[in-house]
C-alpha cells in the first residue's frame, strides 16, 4: 500500500523574524500505526475479506499472501476467549498492491455508535455472563460495529437479513458485513459468492468455539443425588454420587471433579477428586484413599452422624481448560449414627455330610476365629452380645436352624442337620434396631454323602 508523506511549508513573520513552519501531512491511519501495539503472532484471527468497493482487507500481518518481511506494520484482529469481544485492526489494502483501500479498520471502536446495537464487534462465547451481544451462540453469530479510522465510517457486522458468523467446527467466518454506500458489502468467505476459483479467500480464527458442557443435574433414578452402601464394607457406609451430563455439541464427557465437605461453602473440602478420563456419571468414594493416611481415615475423615455437602463439575473431550461446566447445585447427605451390622459366619465342619451335625459359627469361636458378626452401637462388639440386634437365619430353602445358641430368635450361632445331598445357600440377616439398619450375608454349602465306615475283616 503506497503511502505518501507531503510536506507543507508556510512562512510567517513574527517580531521581524522570518519563521518557517513545516507541517507533515500524513494520513490518519499512518499516524495511528505507531501507537498500535497488538502483535500479529498473538492474534487468533487471520485471512482476508473482500469488498467490490474497497478491495482486499487483511486481518493479520502474518497472512502468507503478504510479501516478506511480514509484520513490519504489526497488526491483527483478536477474539478475547474470556469475553467474546473483538479487538485490534484490519488493513484495507485496496484492489492491487496497496492501492485504493481505506486503511485501518478498528474492530473495537468506542461509541457513540450510529445505531443499534450499542457495542463494538463481539460474539457470544460459552460460559460468558453479563456480556451483551445479540449473536446466537449455537449458530456462532457475530454482531456489533467496526469503524474505518481514517474516515470514521462504520461497518455493521449484523443487521436485518445479513450478518457474519463463524463455523464453530472449522473456525471459518462466513457471511457479509455492510459499510454503507461508500464501502458497500464486505464478504468474509469466497463461498458466499459461489465458485471461489483462484480467489480462495476467507477469514478464520484459531479460537475454539466449542461450548462447555451443561451444568450437571440430578439423575432421576437417584432423586437425592446420592446413595449410601452400608453393607459392602466392614465398619463403613460408602456414599456414591450420581449426576446427568449433556453438551450443546453432544461431545462426550471425559472427566469430572467432585468435592465433599461438612461446610456448604467448601472452604476446606474433606475430600476432592479429579478423574481425568472417565465418561461415568457416577462416582463412589475410593477406599484406596484410606491407604494414603495413617490409621483408619474412612475416606478422608468422614464422620458418623454428620451432614455432608457435595458438588460436581464436568468437562468434554475438547482439549481446552475452559471447557468445564459450572458446578452443580450443592447437594447434601447424612451419614448414619454408626456403622451397620457386618454379618459373617463359617460352617463347621467345612465339608459336612448327610445327617451330620453342622454348626454355623459367627462369633469367632474355634476353629473359625476370623469369622465374626460385628455390630457398632457404642463401639465395635459381637452382634450376639447386643440385645438391640435381631438375627434371622436361613439354612437353605427358607428353613430355620434346628438349634440356636442364645435365644429362640436364633441370635448367635446356629446348628442344623441336612438329610439330603445338595448345595444349600446359607443366609444370615442381622438388624440393628437402633439405626434401624439391616445387612445380610449369603454363602453356599455342599452336603455330600458321608464318608464310608471302614471295617477291617479278617481273611477267611
Amino acid at each position: 500500500m503506497s503511502k505518501k508523506n507531503f510536506l507543507k511549508i508556510c512562512s510567517v513573520i513574527l517580531g521581524g523574524i522570518l519563521v518557517v513552519l513545516v507541517f507533515s501531512q500524513i494520513p490518519v491511519y499512518d499516524l495511528f500505526i505507531a501507537e498500535k501495539t497488538i502483535a500479529g503472532d498473538d492474534d487468533n484471527i487471520s485471512g482476508w475479506a473482500w469488498s467490490e468497493n474497497i478491495g482486499w482487507v487483511s486481518f493479520n500481518c502474518n497472512n502468507p499472501e503478504l510479501s516478506a518481511p511480514r509484520c513490519n506494520k504489526d497488526y491483527g484482529v483478536n477474539i478475547n476467549d474470556a469475553t467474546g469481544k473483538f479487538s485490534g485492526y484490519a488493513w484495507s489494502r485496496g484492489t492491487d498492491a496497496d492501492e485504493g483501500g481505506v486503511g485501518w479498520i478498528d474492530f473495537a471502536p468506542t461509541g457513540p455508535y450510529p445505531g443499534a446495537p450499542n457495542y463494538s464487534v463481539c460474539v457470544n462465547l460459552p460460559n460468558i455472563s453479563n456480556e451483551v451481544c445479540e449473536a446466537d451462540l449455537l449458530k456462532g453469530q457475530i454482531g456489533g460495529w467496526a469503524r474505518v479510522v481514517s474516515s470514521g465510517e462504520w461497518i455493521k457486522l449484523r443487521g436485518t437479513n445479513y450478518g457474519v458468523y463463524v463455523d464453530k467446527t472449522t473456525g471459518e467466518f462466513h457471511g457479509w458485513a455492510y459499510g454503507g454506500e461508500s464501502m458497500g458489502w464486505l464478504s468474509f468467505n469466497c463461498v458466499e459468492g459461489g465458485d471461489c476459483g483462484d480467489s480462495d479467500y476467507k477469514v478464520k480464527t484459531a479460537l475454539s468455539f466449542n461450548s462447555a458442557p451443561d451444568k450437571p443435574g440430578i439423575d432421576l433414578a437417584y432423586p437425592e443425588g446420592e446413595s449410601l452402601s452400608h453393607c459392602s464394607f466392614q465398619g463403613k457406609s460408602i456414599p456414591s454420587f450420581y449426576w446427568t451430563y449433556s453438551d450443546p455439541e453432544t461431545n462426550p464427557q471425559i472427566g469430572y471433579e467432585i468435592w465433599i465437605d461438612d461446610d456448604p461453602g467448601f472452604l476446606d473440602p474433606k475430600f476432592n477428586n479429579l478423574v481425568e478420563a472417565s465418561a461415568s456419571t457416577a462416582y463412589t468414594l475410593d477406599l484406596s484413599q484410606d491407604d494414603e493416611c495413617p490409621g483408619d481415615c474412612w475416606l478422608s475423615n468422614l464422620a458418623w452422624n454428620t451432614t455432608y455437602y457435595w458438588k460436581v463439575k464436568v468437562t468434554d473431550d475438547i482439549d481446552d481448560p475452559s471447557h468445564w461446566s459450572e458446578w452443580s447445585d450443592v447437594n447434601s447427605f447424612a451419614t448414619p449414627k454408626h456403622a451397620w451390622p457386618w454379618p459373617d459366619f463359617a460352617p463347621s465342619p467345612v465339608h459336612p455330610g448327610v445327617n451330620g451335625i453342622v454348626h454355623f459359627i459367627q462369633n469367632g469361636a474355634f476353629p473359625h476365629e476370623d469369622y465374626k458378626s460385628l455390630c457398632y452401637a457404642g463401639g465395635e462388639h459381637l452382634c450376639e452380645d447386643d440385645s438391640n440386634v435381631v438375627y434371622e437365619w436361613d439354612i437353605g430353602n427358607g428353613q430355620i436352624p434346628d438349634i440356636c445358641d442364645i435365644d429362640i430368635n436364633c441370635r448367635g450361632n446356629a446348628t442344623t442337620t441336612y438329610t439330603a445331598m445338595g448345595t444349600y445357600t446359607i443366609k444370615l440377616t442381622i438388624t440393628d434396631t437402633t439405626l434401624p439398619g439391616t445387612c445380610s450375608r449369603s454363602k453356599p454349602i455342599n452336603i455330600s454323602l458321608p464318608f464310608p465306615i471302614w471295617e477291617e475283616i479278617r481273611p477267611q
